[in-house]
C-alpha cells in the first residue's frame, strides 16, 4: 500500500521524507560526509528568509524579473533593468501579508514574514522570471538592453536555489520540476 509522505500547496510541495531522505539540488562535502539534514522542518527561520531576500535581490539584478517589471531606456523603449517599484506593487497586490520594500540586511526576528507570505512569494517570483538576453550595450549610459525568453534556465537556477536553501536548513518544502507538483510516496 501506499502512503502520501506530502501535501501539494501551489507550486510547492510539503514533503514528509524518510530518515535522511533529502531534495537538495547541490550536495556539500558535509553532506556527503556526515549525511544531510533531515527534512523534517515547516519553520523558515530569519537566517532562511536573508538567503531568500539575497536570491531576490540576485535576481533583480540579473534583470531576470524584468520581462514583466520593465525598466526602459531613456533612449527608446528597450529595457534596460527591473524596475523593482512596480514589481513590489504589484507583488504587495498579491502577497498583502508581505512587509515592503523587501531588501537584504534590514531585518531581525520581529521583521520575518509568516511561512504562508514567503511561500507565496517565493511562488510570484518563480511565476515572473524570465532568461534575460543581452542584445546590445548602451555606451552612452553604460546598461545593457534585454530582451527576454521562456527557455527555463533561469527558473531552473532559481528552483535549485531555493531548494538548496530549505533542504540545508531542514525545512520540507521543496520545489518541483517546471512547476509540477508530485506526492512523495513511500511503501506503508
Amino acid at each position: 500500500m501506499l502512503r502520501r509522505v506530502g501535501t501539494i500547496e501551489n507550486n510547492l510541495i510539503i514533503v514528509r521524507p524518510q530518515k535522511n531522505q533529502n531534495y537538495m539540488t547541490y550536495e556539500y562535502f558535509s553532506d556527503k560526509e556526515t549525511g544531510s539534514k533531515d527534512l523534517s522542518s515547516e519553520e523558515i527561520s530569519l537566517v532562511v528568509w536573508k538567503a531568500i531576500v539575497a536570491t531576490y535581490d540576485n535576481f533583480v539584478s540579473n534583470c531576470a524579473l524584468a520581462g514583466e517589471f520593465r525598466d526602459e531606456c531613456p533612449d527608446g523603449s528597450m529595457v534596460c533593468s527591473c524596475n523593482r517599484r512596480q514589481l513590489e506593487d504589484v507583488l504587495k497586490g498579491e502577497v498583502p501579508d508581505l512587509s515592503l520594500p523587501v531588501s537584504k540586511g534590514y531585518y531581525d526576528e520581529d521583521d520575518l514574514p509568516n511561512k504562508y507570505a514567503i511561500l507565496d512569494f517565493l511562488q510570484f517570483l518563480y511565476r515572473h522570471v524570465k532568461d534575460p538576453i543581452e542584445i546590445g550595450y548602451h555606451s552612452f549610459y553604460k546598461h545593457n538592453h534585454y530582451s527576454f525568453s521562456d527557455g527555463g534556465l533561469f527558473k531552473l537556477q532559481f528552483r535549485e536555489r531555493i531548494n538548496t536553501i530549505f533542504s540545508r536548513n531542514g525545512i520540507v518544502f521543496f520545489w518541483m520540476e517546471k512547476g509540477k507538483l508530485n506526492g512523495q510516496f513511500q511503501n506503508h
